[in-house]
């Protein structure tokens, strides 16, 4: 939002709210009357009862997506009266529940723990006061410009202050950084030419004021394949450029298009040492941020200039790690481990380090993965000591913590990072499966589709999208995203699996038994997984108990084989209503209590891949099949153990 620069927000400074002089106001399918307490949506009318959860709602929206403190609600929900914290939970609980009105939910509520609440408009989503004209088309406002004159009208009624003077708001540009060419003599030093190239990319996420496609899209145009970027990653400029090296010298030229004019915003070539390459991308990254008007923090000093020599060996090990392989991955532990001796100060070659030993971590059976996980974590915080504002090292850092017991620790440090760089596209996804797996699954698609959209191209981006718009119903999305794994990685086993969970969570079975029995069309790994699963879906409608009986017993026999057999069947289970077996099976899963044994080593026998601390993921606890064993309450021993529960008091609870 860009609000007058000389009035305060009213969100930070403005009084108690008054809920008979706010005007009305829309937020998604739901239309708001503050002075009647009335929700309108699809024709009808909903009334509340406390005027708290509208009062609630006002001062979250009114902060136009900041954070809101637990202070500031006090002051403008409560007049400043002493309460606990429970009447503060109440009040954003039932504040969440109103945003369920509409489908899709109008807005998530996510907490920051330690200093408050921040409302999400979800991406569909308007805010406006009903009483506004939409602007037309050539309107220098456009549809934001309707979503930050409704919260200022929101905010000018609810605090007695004036209307705000507005311009119309910018959304954050998206910047892709194609890889650089090598016009080297040398052909092999394409690895620098990218590496390079990587290094402005991590700099301008690191920046801020701008969204930047990850590399895992951004690089897979080269050449000619160029012209077809922007258009593929929706991008409004591409950043693209050279490099040149020749000895201890180097030559770099980078220029800044504006695709929508199709001209050239900035170019420069750069001619200096090889050593001072760190300098250049933070110096390139800089100007990009200067032509687009932005806000950019340069990276700290200590990474401004490194050995030629370090330099090099960190741009190669970093080259290793895109193969994940035990033998690539050691490669590349071996040449960062060579740049950190040689340059101990060098943050970024630290972060690699870190980050290649979290990678290697899923290839290492449970106790190796332990001991390179702390390594990793050692290795983070240096990076970290080095450059506190190193957010990538905070966010790997929770990837290799062990989530029972410490979901809050993971929320602190993903909330930490997001805050230095708020567009990473590996922290979007991180916070994502985070609040996926903690049973905030409107929160998670948020994310989700944050992350996939600086992301479009990266597979398991477009898988997690996939996975969180099924659990939250939304059948149609999922089908259009499920249809673009197929056609981008169709022999990818997400692309494969994502198609039959879909199936099978829409209630289509017959497709479902039919693409599990396809073997022209499933993976090449032949297990009884597949004769399982469509036995459990032919069952699970309206079958005799004999067959969803027997069903269920194939069921826990394939849970035995490891975690991810047993998670499924968790959930196949439930849909065949075998809810004391699902209790069960999820007892041993996650609690490692009861008769039932899984082999906690192996996730699929195909999949050479071992679990994160042997910890079986949570959100299968939150899937529609499971959802009447949550709210009856059955699951809470499961909650309590893994830890959730404790989040929950802190963080507000899941959905309903």
């Amino acid at each position: 939002m860009n609000l007058s620069e000389t009035d305060p927000p009213a969100e930070v400074s403005g009084g108690p709210i008054d809920l008979s002089a706010a005007p009305a106001f829309r937020l998604g399918g739901l239309e708001i009357l503050p002075s009647t307490r009335e929700v309108r949506i699809a024709g009808r009318t909903e009334h509340l009862a406390e005027p708290r959860v509208l009062q609630v709602l006002i001062a979250l929206v009114s902060a136009s997506g900041a954070v809101v403190s637990r202070d500031t609600l006090i002051q403008r929900c409560w007049d400043g009266r002493i309460v606990g914290e429970d009447a503060i939970n109440r009040a954003i609980a039932k504040t969440r529940q109103l945003a369920g009105l509409s489908r899709p939910p109008a807005f998530t509520i996510e907490t920051i723990p330690r200093v408050g609440y921040r409302l999400l408009v979800a991406p569909a989503s308007t805010v406006a006061s009903p009483d506004l004209e939409a602007p037309a088309p050539s309107s220098p406002l456009g549809r934001r410009g309707v979503l930050a004159a409704g919260v200022a009208v929101i905010a000018a009624g609810a605090s007695g202050v004036g209307y705000w003077a507005l311009r119309g708001p910018k959304a954050e540009p998206l910047v892709a950084v194609l890889p650089f060419d090598n016009l080297s003599p040398d052909p092999q030093m394409g690895y620098f030419a990218d590496g390079l190239s990587e290094d402005i990319l991590n700099a301008l996420i690191r920046g801020g004021g701008v969204r930047v496609t990850s590399r895992t899209s951004s690089f897979t145009f080269r050449g000619a394949a160029k012209a077809k970027a922007a258009d593929a990653l929706k991008a409004d400029y591409l950043l693209d450029g050279s490099v040149s090296r020749e000895g201890g010298r180097l030559r770099v030229n980078a220029h800044l298009a504006d695709v929508a004019r199709q001209q050239t915003l900035w170019s420069e070539t750069y001619d200096r040492d090889v050593g001072q390459g760190l300098a250049i991308e933070d110096e390139v990254a800089g100007k990009v941020a200067a032509a687009l008007k932005v806000q950019f923090t340069a990276a700290g000093p200590a990474i401004r200039a490194v050995d030629p020599v370090a330099y090099d060996l960190y741009l190669r090990g970093r080259e290793a790690t895109r193969v994940h392989t035990k033998a690539s991955l050691q490669q590349g532990s071996e040449l960062l481990r060579s740049s950190v001796a040689l340059a101990p100060n060098f943050s970024p070659a630290w972060f690699e380090l870190a980050k290649n030993y979290w990678r290697n971590g899923y290839l290492e059976s449970i106790p190796e993965q332990r001991r390179g996980f702390e390594l990793g974590r050692q290795a983070a915080r240096r990076a970290i000591a080095l450059d506190s504002r190193n957010a990538a090292a905070f966010g790997v850092i929770t990837q290799m913590t062990p989530a029972y017991g410490h979901w809050r620790e993971i929320d602190l440090g993903l909330s930490h990072a997001l805050s230095i760089a708020p567009n990473d596209p590996n922290l979007l996804l991180w916070r994502c499966i985070f609040l996926f797996q903690t049973g905030r699954l409107d929160a998670a698609l948020t994310w989700a589709r944050r992350a996939q959209a600086v992301d479009p191209l990266e597979l398991f981006a477009n898988h997690r999208l996939c996975e969180v718009l099924v659990f939250v119903r939304r059948f149609a999305d999922a089908e259009a995203i499920a249809a673009r794994l197929a056609a981008i990685w169709p022999d990818q086993l997400a692309a494969y699996w994502d198609r039959v969970w879909l199936l099978i969570g829409a209630g289509r079975d017959s497709e479902a038994v039919a693409l599990l029995g396809d073997k022209s069309h499933r993976p090449r790994n032949e297990t009884e997984e597949y004769a399982v699963l469509s036995q459990a879906t032919r069952v699970a409608r309206n079958a005799p108990a004999q067959a969803r009986e027997a069903a269920g017993r194939a069921l826990l026999a394939l849970a035995a084989l490891g975690t991810g057999y047993a998670s499924n069947s968790v959930v196949m289970l439930a849909r065949l209503g075998l809810f004391d077996e699902t209790v069960e099976l999820a007892r041993a899963l996650y609690l490692q209590k009861g008769s039932i044994t899984i082999s906690r080593g192996v996730q699929f026998l195909s999949n050479n891949r071992f679990p994160p601390h042997g910890e079986a993921d949570a959100f299968y606890l939150f899937h529609p099949f499971v959802t009447p064993l949550r709210r009856s309450g059955r699951l809470k021993e499961i909650f309590d153990g893994i830890g959730l529960t404790d989040l929950w008091r802190v963080a507000g609870g899941p959905d309903a």
